[in-house]
């Protein structure tokens, strides 16, 4: 479990893209965060088909911190760009050149921005 942490964290830590170097208050006033299941949702009334190639940036990743952890050493760190290859549930979505399957259970503890 400790190794896996140190893994984790050594994952994230390696992110520095610069719009992180604007606070997290004011980087949430300009484009504002929502929860991926939100976004990966297949609601015919919010089918955006653009949505699908728009590329997305993980502004956080909450939840049990085991699930966190696991999300995190999956890719999911913040600052980090994805997309949504299918939209539904499970969601396909696309991080670090591999492609995952998220339940909405799981996808909501991820909270992205459309970059």
């Amino acid at each position: 479990m400790l190794l896996n942490a140190i893994e984790t964290l050594s994952h994230c830590e390696s992110i520095s893209p610069p719009d992180l170097l604007v606070g997290p208050a004011v980087r949430s006033m300009i484009m504002p965060s929502l929860p991926l299941s939100e976004l990966a949702k297949n609601d015919p009334t919010k089918n955006d088909p653009a949505l699908s190639s728009r590329t997305l940036v993980v502004a956080d990743v909450g939840g049990p911190p085991e699930l966190a952890n696991r999300l995190q050493a999956l890719g999911f760190c913040e600052g980090r760009k994805m997309t949504i290859v299918r939209r539904g549930d499970p969601a396909i979505v696309e991080v670090l050149g591999t492609r995952i399957g998220m339940s909405s259970a799981i996808s909501q503890y991820v909270t992205v921005r459309i970059d």
